[in-house]
């Protein structure tokens, strides 16, 4: 279960770019080396503009459902539907997207390590530097996917990484760690997705 976030909890607008800033920094030069990033900026252009890229998200379903990056049918998929007809992008760029760019980062690795990208005839995989809440920070729009209106909120995971952009509401699950065991052990088993917590 998720819920929004106190605004006494939050640090200052500045003071979450900041943070996001350098934990995006010791993911492309420590943890995914190789790993080719995509920008929030660039990622819309190439949405808007139909360049090539499908966008995979790879955040849990209650993630998804309080807001998603928009993009064109089709294009902005999650994970469980891009990997079950990887070859329908063929000639995209698989952009992995997250909450701030390290579920992301592993999938993407994933994919550049393994020959997933050369058997569905992709062009690259990629990972969205600083997920989903880097894209609030560059003022981007998101939309609920049960509506597809424009919202304002973003879940963020858990408070710790409540690093949005201005404007925008966090929510977060009540029980974090909670939430991603669950999540691993069900990838782990097979057993497709783990119902909330």
């Amino acid at each position: 279960m998720s819920s929004s976030i106190s605004e006494s909890a939050l640090l200052p607008a500045d003071e979450r770019r900041a943070r996001l800033e350098q934990f995006c920094n010791t993911l492309r030069d420590e943890t995914f080396v190789g790993v080719p990033e995509v920008t929030a900026q660039q990622l819309r252009d190439k949405l808007d503009g139909g360049g090539g890229v499908v966008l995979v998200d790879v955040r849990t379903p209650e993630e998804q459902q309080v807001s998603m990056i928009p993009g064109p049918p089709g294009f902005v998929v999650t994970r469980a539907q891009f990997e079950a007809d990887p070859g329908k992008w063929r000639g995209c760029q698989a952009v992995c997207s997250c909450t701030v760019g390290y579920r992301s980062g592993q999938y993407a690795q994933k994919l550049l390590t393994s020959s997933a990208v050369t058997d569905a005839g992709l062009s690259g995989a990629a990972n969205l530097r600083g997920g989903i809440l880097a894209y609030t920070q560059a003022g981007l729009p998101l939309v609920d996917p049960a509506t597809g209106e424009a919202t304002q909120r973003v879940h963020v995971y858990a408070p710790r990484w409540a690093f949005h952009g201005e404007g925008y509401t966090p929510v977060a699950f009540n029980r974090p760690l909670l939430s991603m065991l669950k999540e691993a052990v069900f990838n782990a088993l097979g057993l497709g997705k783990a119902k909330p917590v």
